[in-house]
């Protein structure tokens, strides 16, 4: 099974300094035997502070959720979250900068979808890996 989404890609430049939508549209492709669609695709909104700052994406992510329903697997019944985004490469500050903000509006979706209600959720903040109960792992800080 396929499923697609349109998001939007805002170009600026010197014809449209307002900035024109050349969106792109991103497929997720799955077995629906190994997995179950729980919520078709979507754009993923920047997050709160970038949004306060007046700031997005240059190139919209899209996510998709599913459910793994193979009873064999240790995972049947988790939560999948799938994102995909056409980034620049090269390293450079553009894209480090994009880099961060996706990171900064996948933690804000998670703690919004995910967590919701819990009080320690088990991520880092940025970098490194959570163990269990927020702690942080080497190179990250623990989630507050």
């Amino acid at each position: 099974h396929c499923v697609c989404v349109d998001v939007h890609c805002l170009v600026r430049d010197p014809m449209h300094p307002a900035g024109v939508d050349e969106g792109e549209q991103h497929v997720f492709c799955y077995d629906a035997h190994a997995l179950r669609l729980v919520r078709p695709p979507y754009e993923l909104p920047p997050s709160a502070a970038d949004r306060a700052a007046g700031s997005g994406f240059h190139r919209a992510p899209a996510l998709c959720e599913f459910e793994v329903r193979k009873p064999e697997s240790s995972l049947c019944g988790a939560r999948l979250l799938v994102a995909t985004v056409h980034l620049k490469s090269g390293g450079e500050e553009p894209t480090v900068a994009e880099v961060a903000a996706l990171a900064r509006a996948l933690r804000d979706h998670v703690d919004a979808t995910v967590f919701r209600g819990v009080e320690d959720p088990p991520l880092a903040a940025e970098g490194g890996e959570a163990t269990e109960g927020g702690e942080a792992a080497e190179g990250g800080e623990a989630a507050e």
